[in-house]
């Protein structure tokens, strides 16, 4: 198991039904980024191959986890472990959060940081006051 700080900016309630040949799916699906320790993740990357940012990580929790989700957008300490994917590969998959601040204001993070998480904000409609 591996814990890593992350910026949980979406959360959503998954209840699908179980139908002929598919069992149901109750829990809640999750999109964060890596936060580190003092937000420094998030920090501007702009490499020489053109590629630039973080891309964002996508996870689903289980029904019994879905009270952990408390607060969004908000840093929560995540708990990964390695498993295989779909495809052989392996995969750090999220198994289980826990809140740690809520993430409303900006005002206290360099300027970067701000137009980083304003990308953020189109990209995922979030409403920050």
């Amino acid at each position: 198991m591996n814990k890593f700080r992350i910026f949980l900016f979406y959360s959503g309630l998954v209840d699908i039904k179980a139908r002929e040949g598919h069992d149901a799916v109750e829990g809640v699906s999750m999109e964060f980024l890596f936060y580190g320790e003092h937000g420094e993740q998030v920090e501007p990357v702009v490499s020489a191959d053109g590629v630039s940012g973080t891309r964002r990580g996508k996870s689903f929790l289980k029904a019994d986890k879905v009270h952990k989700v408390s607060y969004v957008p908000g840093i929560y300490d995540g708990t990964f472990e390695m498993t295989v994917g779909s495809d052989g590969k392996p995969v750090l998959k999220l198994t289980d959060v826990d809140f740690l601040f809520p993430k409303t204001s900006f005002k206290s993070i360099p300027l970067f940081h701000f137009y980083h998480c304003n990308i953020l904000l189109k990209m995922c409609e979030c409403y920050f006051v």
